[in-house]
């Protein structure tokens, strides 16, 4: 479901320059293709939809609504303004691997929502041109987040699916959170190793709690 497509493509020979410009002009093509484009791959696919992963998306309205963000996102990549065709191809291989992970998590909620985020995120923060259509999306970010105490560069991103939700990376960790209620602000909050992380968000000013460490405030310095 995932790669129903194989295309093969036979080499052009040198001496015809207007067959290897055909070519490379359907490797880019093919590479856009590769790079762009949601798990679910047009509208029908739900309707004819039996196996997972695919099956559990579109049942499901939050993970429907982050794959067709990763759509979004990877598009603008693809087709971006500012983008080099090192990034294209390196876009279409992380694509690749995006998918195969998500294929991997077969039907497991928190697995599939995970992932998804991972890769807004990672979208968001490889390509500029994602970040110029932010009114189009439910994607923003990621925002830096200076934290006295804290041990690296905090990158926020924040995603307003039904619940909303938010990312926090720092150094080689991540956590998925979900807006929880708040009397001021946002709160977001999600299980980090043994314990409960929280972030609390409202203008610049943020907190941080993470499991089994004081209270760590923070400041908001625009993108990350």
């Amino acid at each position: 479901m995932l790669e129903k497509n194989t295309v093969v493509l036979q080499s052009a020979p040198a001496s015809d320059p207007e067959t290897s410009f055909m070519m490379r002009a359907a490797l880019a093509l093919l590479s856009i293709f590769l790079a762009a484009g949601s798990v679910l791959a047009d509208p029908a696919d739900c309707a004819r939809a039996s196996k997972a992963p695919v099956k559990f998306i579109c049942e499901d309205p939050t993970l429907a609504a982050l794959d067709k963000e990763v759509a979004r996102l990877a598009d603008l990549a693809a087709t971006g303004s500012h983008v080099t065709s090192a990034q294209k191809r390196m876009l279409a291989l992380s694509q690749a691997s995006f998918r195969k992970t998500i294929a991997a998590c077969r039907d497991a909620k928190l697995c599939l929502q995970r992932t998804l985020v991972e890769r807004v995120f990672h979208l968001r923060q490889g390509y500029a041109d994602v970040r110029t259509k932010d009114s189009e999306g439910i994607s923003l970010g990621p925002f830096a987040a200076a934290c006295a105490g804290f041990d690296g560069p905090l990158a926020v991103t924040f995603i307003k699916s039904d619940p909303a939700l938010g990312f926090l990376a720092w150094r080689d960790k991540a956590a998925v959170l979900t807006q929880a209620v708040a009397a001021s602000g946002a709160r977001y909050a999600g299980t980090f190793g043994t314990g409960e992380l929280q972030f609390w968000n409202k203008g610049k000013e943020a907190t941080l709690d993470m499991p089994g460490k004081p209270t760590l405030t923070c400041e908001m310095q625009g993108d990350g």
